[in-house]
């Protein structure tokens, strides 16, 4: 009863205590469950080559975007900390935008930044402090769920074919977006992207809380930079001798 009970109430009005805590039983649990749906949409892909299947997870991320707002517009929550700037809310919205047109630069970001980013999501999650069964957790794991699956599935029909030499697409994404994205942050005192501190679950928060804002910012970027063209490489020599 108390899970139905606190099922739509937002985190400023939630009792202390009702949330699950990073790799304790209950996080495991939910990562199993991740894994095992993101691995059975796979599969049935790979068996049916579905456009529906394809259409449906490009449609998923964006309404559960918009059901989410609606959501914040009813609990009288402030939009301003609710928009889709988040890496994996922008990568949501790319699902869509690919799936009308395969841009190669949307492609790239999607596998370059997109797909770790869900999948990271997945791991160090930031809304512990809502129960498990809760709207915004649920939403926030289908919503990751959604997108690691679409982006799976573009890479085994090929639409998205990774390459070292579309690397720089992920770099000049981030050379854009990075920049306005802290200016939004500053000014409305938001973290989008993490750019101000980092989540409290993220790997990097005890870089944050040691060493500063500069190294943390430093590492992060480092960081995005490497996982791109690693991510890229591997991908490449994987393809390479699978001919």
């Amino acid at each position: 009863m108390d899970a139905l009970r606190l099922f739509f109430v937002y985190e400023d009005k939630l009792p202390d205590n009702v949330g699950y805590s990073l790799f304790d039983e209950t996080h495991f649990v939910i990562m199993a469950l991740c894994f095992f749906l993101i691995s059975v949409s796979a599969i049935i892909y790979k068996k049916t080559e579905s456009r529906i299947l394809s259409r449906a997870f490009a449609l998923i991320p964006v309404f559960l975007i918009t059901v989410r707002t609606v959501y914040v517009l009813i609990a009288k929550v402030s939009l301003i900390y609710e928009f889709p700037l988040h890496l994996c809310s922008i990568a949501g919205i790319l699902c869509l935008v690919f799936e009308i047109k395969k841009y190669s630069f949307a492609g790239s970001v999607l596998y370059s930044l997109g797909l770790p980013g869900a999948a990271l999501a997945i791991v160090f999650p930031n809304g512990t402090m809502y129960p498990p069964v809760h709207f915004i957790s649920l939403e926030s794991y289908l919503f990751h769920i959604a997108v690691i699956i679409y982006i799976i599935i573009q890479l085994m029909s090929g639409n998205i074919t990774p390459n070292v030499k579309n690397a720089y697409e992920s770099v000049i994404f981030l050379i854009i977006t990075v920049p306005l994205i802290y200016l939004f942050n500053r000014y409305f005192h938001t973290d989008y992207m993490f750019l101000n501190a980092p989540s409290p679950g993220s790997p990097l928060y005890r870089v944050y809380l040691q060493k500063g804002y500069f190294a943390y910012m430093v590492i992060y970027a480092v960081a995005a930079l490497t996982e791109i063209f690693i991510s890229n490489i591997t991908y490449q020599k994987i393809k390479n001798k699978g001919k």
